[in-house]
């Protein structure tokens, strides 16, 4: 019987691909401390909210791609055995909306928000495997999830809110093309990859005065982990896209970090934890 539930719950943990939930909870953090941050017992539900549609978007993403699955990735949850096509379906259905369910009874700016997100979760995992341009809405999921975060604060959604998610979103669409070499090498263009570096970019432009050398740290070391996970792409001998996917995928926490300047003695503690807590999931759990 433990072992049976422990199988369970190893099923479910891959289908949330969790590993990835600490660069959901910086996507957060970020968004709510630039806008003016407020009353942090609000946080944890802001947290909940934002961690269960990330997970229901990772079930739902399975249960689109059960089909698929079955022909090109039979080690999956779904083809494997390890939980029915219906059941990743009910039970993704049942967490999206109990991630909804966390921001009623908000602003309405942050209503609207969450449901857009809700939406384009919705739409990325029904045309994903039928367009070349769905890491522009995985990138759109990503930056409604920090403008939803940043809605929830003091300041709400302003400009700087604007610029930075657009930032996060770019970096999310030069990391989605290389996923989709993972598996499908022949995708892969070198165009992509100066997305990568549009939030340092930004973070020049828009962290000035004393925030500038703060900045300036966090973008190098961005740039030396960005650089890092690139290689086991371009590694001659070896070649290793989910190496660098994973790396990438982490690396979302530093992006994060550059868009808050650097000024937070707090934050500059709690993302490189939250970096270290993805690598150590990463570890165990699948992040793609």
């Amino acid at each position: 019987m433990t072992s049976s539930a422990d199988s369970l719950w190893r099923v479910l943990l891959v289908l949330g691909r969790v590993s990835n939930l600490p660069t959901v909870w910086s996507n957060c953090l970020a968004g709510y401390f630039i806008s003016g941050g407020g009353n942090v017992l609000e946080l944890p539900r802001l947290l909940m909210g934002a961690s269960c549609l990330y997970v229901a978007g990772m079930f739902l993403n399975d249960a689109f791609d059960a089909e698929f699955d079955r022909e090109f990735c039979p080690s999956r949850p779904i083809p494997s055995g390890g939980l029915s096509a219906k059941w990743v379906w009910i039970l993704g259905s049942a967490i999206l909306f109990a991630g909804l369910s966390c921001f009623m009874g908000q602003r309405s700016t942050t209503v609207a928000l969450a449901s857009a997100l809700a939406g384009c979760i919705l739409c990325y995992n029904w045309v994903h495997k039928k367009s070349l341009a769905s890491p522009f809405i995985m990138a759109s999921c990503r930056s409604l999830l920090f403008l939803t975060a940043a809605s929830t604060a003091r300041e709400g959604v302003g400009a700087n809110a604007l610029w930075l998610s657009l930032g996060l979103g770019a970096y999310i669409v030069g990391l989605s093309y290389v996923a989709k070499a993972e598996r499908q090498p022949g995708l892969l263009r070198y165009w992509p990859f100066p997305f990568l570096l549009v939030p340092a970019l930004f973070a020049f432009l828009l962290n000035d005065g004393e925030r500038f050398m703060p900045s300036l740290v966090i973008v190098c070391m961005h740039l030396l982990w960005t650089a890092s996970s690139m290689q086991h792409l371009f590694d001659n001998k070896n070649p290793n896209p989910g190496k660098c996917v994973s790396g990438l995928l982490a690396g979302i926490v530093w992006v994060d970090l550059m868009a808050t300047g650097g000024e937070s003695l707090q934050l500059n503690l709690a993302f490189p934890m939250l970096f270290l807590l993805a690598r150590v999931f990463q570890r165990h759990i699948p992040a793609t």
